[in-house]
């Protein structure tokens, strides 16, 4: 229970001033610990005034800290409404022309004969089928299915491969609309009759239990166990719809970087168009080029060819039964449907080269001659109306040429009979297009037929799937807008291109790094200086390591960058405008920065923000490569010898040392290549040694023992960079400081918290002292008004 004192009311002493005089002059050590605090809260704070300036500089030194970002580059067009171009660091300075012929455009397909007054009238029951790309998707329709749900059903199918489904309200009728959702002629759009053959590996191809991908080398399969040699093949074989054998029938030599994207190429290579090969998951499949009953067959074969190495490879198993299910609404079938857009590639000429037009020739021969019947020919997905055992090559040639697939890569000229071969010829603006196919079911006499390439087609223009192209130009991105416009005569105006550096964009990042720079000077300045107003240190003069903070960020730019020499173009700061003044600030003359980069770019920046690269004076001993981490910079001796041995040269020894140093050390020899020594120490887990992740290429064509001088080069931000890194990093310069200050803040926390509590309890001592005295006065007081009063009594009775 509380307890109510009323100090001095009885005794008229006012105890609580009292009390509040003594706790004052007890308080001062209290006083004097939260004074400590707030100086290591100040310096604390200050630390991370440094820090935000650290990390400033430090962002703007990263865009300078390696010299492939600064490959910087500005373009011109001269006509950006139909080119325009953009630069990465992999371009090269130059200027190009560019005509284009034609943009890549998408497929579209619409309902031509339609009878839905409402978009709200029912399809009726059943199958509606189409594919994209080779990828099929089969409708079902249920009887109450109006023409609006079947667009959701295509749209929200989540295994849509890229079509989009609309309609279109003309002449009186809604009309289904189908677009592709990418451009190129690889990305068509098939209304089908019926599902089309599709094959599916057995198994999985995988990589540490992964699905492996198209980049996934053969020999890093978890299917490939053993040593490659170099001998290893896969035989790939197979038949066509019609069952006719594909030719040529051949073999993947696999070498130790062929992957599954190589030999899925040479299986597309062998189907030319009659199926395409795709990579799901790992599953290699294969789809037919035609829906409807399908003969369909893909056989892979691993030879080990003498090698200790095998292949697992799967075999390939109909996922997909061609022909199995047929649409069966008679509103959305093939035939009602036109195509409006037809899908085709980018076509452009860069620099007016052109490889030359060269017609594709295909033929077909029969292994027995027709007695009597009718064959049909097919041309990517499309059929002939059945054509006589006997009929002419003006006949055949009629019935290809009907077909819409041919027309859109223009008219063919066929030779010959069907007994004694056929010889079709392509427009010789064509290409290279996929292979014609045969079904002789409805003859008589043969029961095979050869459909071969005789000459491969090219045509003059540059062709890509999509209106941006970059893999024409190394580096170079050409975002087609327009064909290219014509002169007076027809003929195309090519479109100039300019691709140069970018130096002011470069200069304007030197800029931002010395403003940083010069704006973490200024704060260390003022955190560890003496201050001349205030007659003070500043709050970090007694922090080593931040003091040290201002001569390392100083180091890069003092003297030669380190594994440069008087033999490159520049090798110090001061000869691309860089320097220090007096008072340590980093100047820059932007002019001359500029010059030197027009002058000698590749030398510029590599002073600014090499990494991994090196030069040697040996022309048998060459740089190869260095590690960015772990490879000091700076210059070292090699020693290497080569004997003959076996008939051919051979590295026997080679040593390697710092130069200044006095002792070799062996490295480490592979073939043509040697390495430095990768030890690293037991407990820092740091390179023993500086050549660490440096490798040598040597030219093996003679014998001898030859000398190098080896510089490795780092750049002088790539340094400044690693420094401010150092600095930053969990346990770095800033964060031992800051903890440093934290802890001794705990700390002190500790001590005022034990310091407030010893107070508290003196001051509840003080009180409750105070009180009893307060009681035994009162007491006092009471017993001597009782004598005075006894007293009082005394004297009245004597009276």
């Amino acid at each position: 229970m509380a307890t109510l004192n009323f100090p001095g009311l009885a005794t008229g002493i006012d105890t609580t001033e009292i009390i509040k005089q003594l706790m004052n002059v007890y308080s001062r050590r209290l006083a004097l610990y939260k004074l400590q605090k707030s100086s290591l809260e100040q310096r604390q704070s200050a630390i991370q005034d440094v820090r935000t300036k650290v990390s400033a500089l430090q962002m703007a030194a990263s865009d300078l800290a390696d010299y492939r970002r600064l490959q910087v580059f500005k373009t011109i067009t001269s006509d950006s409404g139909r080119l325009t171009v953009i630069a990465n660091d992999q371009a090269n300075p130059g200027s190009h022309s560019v005509i284009i012929q034609q943009l890549a455009t998408t497929d579209s397909w619409i309902q031509d004969d339609s009878s839905f007054q409402h978009k709200t009238d029912y399809v009726g029951a059943g199958t509606f089928i189409y594919s994209y790309n080779y990828k099929e998707r089969v409708i079902t329709t249920t009887a109450t299915t109006t023409l609006e749900d079947l667009v959701g059903l295509i749209n929200n199918d989540e295994k849509n491969p890229g079509v989009t489904a609309s309609l279109l309200y003309q002449g009186g009728r809604y009309r289904l609309m189908l677009t592709g959702r990418h451009t190129g002629q690889d990305y068509q759009i098939s209304i089908n009759d019926s599902t089309t053959q599709v094959l599916k590996a057995s198994t999985t191809f995988t990589e540490d239990g992964d699905p492996a991908s198209l980049q996934t080398k053969l020999i890093d399969l978890d299917q490939w166990s053993g040593q490659w040699t170099g001998d290893e093949t896969i035989t790939i074989t197979g038949k066509d719809h019609y069952g006719n054998p594909i030719l040529p029938a051949g073999a993947l030599s696999i070498s130790r970087d062929t992957t599954l994207a190589h030999l899925l190429d040479q299986i597309n290579y062998y189907f030319d168009g009659l199926a395409v090969a795709t990579l799901e998951n790992g599953q290699i499949v294969l789809t037919d080029a035609m829906n409807g009953t399908s003969q369909l067959v893909l056989t892979l074969q691993y030879n080990a060819n003498g090698s200790s190495a095998s292949l697992e490879l799967p075999s390939m198993a109909v996922s997909t039964t061609g022909g199995a299910t047929t649409a069966t609404i008679t509103s959305l079938a093939p035939s009602k449907f036109v195509q409006t857009q037809r899908p085709q590639n980018a076509k452009i000429m860069i620099d007016g080269y052109s490889p030359g037009q060269t017609a594709e020739v295909q033929s077909i021969t029969l292994d027995a001659a027709a007695t009597a019947g009718t064959f049909t020919l097919s041309f990517k997905g499309q059929t002939t109306d059945p054509i006589a055992y006997d009929a002419t090559a003006t006949q055949i040639q009629e019935a290809l040429n009907n077909l819409e697939s041919i027309q859109q890569v223009g008219p063919v000229e066929v030779s010959g009979s069907l007994n004694e071969g056929l010889t079709i010829t392509f427009s010789n603006t064509a290409g290279d297009v996929a292979r014609v196919s045969i079904d002789i079911s409805g003859l008589t006499g043969p029961s095979e037929a050869t459909l071969a390439e005789t000459t491969k087609g090219t045509e003059q223009w540059l062709s890509r799937n999509s209106n941006a192209i970059s893999d024409a130009l190394t580096g170079i991105t050409l975002n087609l807008q327009d064909t290219s416009d014509t002169d007076a005569s027809g003929n195309p105006i090519p479109i100039k291109i300019t691709i140069s550096h970018d130096t002011s964009a470069i200069a304007s990042k030197v800029d931002k790094l010395v403003s940083a720079y010069n704006a973490l000077l200024a704060t260390l300045k003022e955190k560890t200086a003496y201050n001349d107003t205030t007659k003070q240190m500043g709050p970090l003069s007694d922090e080593l390591g931040i003091v040290l903070i201002k001569s390392q960020m100083q180091s890069p730019f003092v003297g030669a960058v380190p594994g440069f020499s008087s033999n490159d173009a520049y090798d110090e700061a001061e000869d691309i405008g860089l320097s220090l003044d007096g008072a340590g600030q980093l100047q820059f003359d932007r002019k001359e920065f500029e010059d030197a980069l027009k002058d000698h770019f590749q030398e510029v920046i590599l002073l600014l923000g090499a990494v991994g690269r090196g030069v040697s004076n040996s022309s048998t001993i060459d740089f190869y490569s260095a590690s960015d981490r772990y490879t000091e910079a700076g210059e070292y001796e090699v020693q290497v010898t080569i004997q003959e041995q076996g008939g051919s040269n051979v590295i026997t020894s080679a040593q390697i040392r710092k130069l200044g140093e006095s002792s070799w050390r062996a490295m480490n020899i592979d073939g043509n290549l040697i390495s430095g020594d990768d030890s690293l120490a037991p407990i820092t887990n740091k390179p023993l040694y500086p050549e660490k992740g440096l490798y040598l290429q040597v030219d093996l064509s003679t014998t001898g023992t030859f000398t190098a001088r080896v510089r490795v080069k780092k750049g002088m931000v790539t340094n400044l960079e690693e420094l401010l890194e150092a600095t930053t990093k969990p346990r770095g310069t800033l964060d031992v400081s800051n903890q440093g200050l934290q802890d001794r803040i705990t700390r002190m926390d500790r001590t005022i918290s034990n310091e407030q509590t010893r107070l508290d309890r003196l001051e509840e001592r003080l009180k409750q002292r105070f009180a009893r005295l307060e009681k035994a006065l009162i007491q006092w007081q009471q017993q001597m008004q009782s004598v005075g009063v006894a007293v009082s009594s005394f004297y009245s009775s004597m009276s």
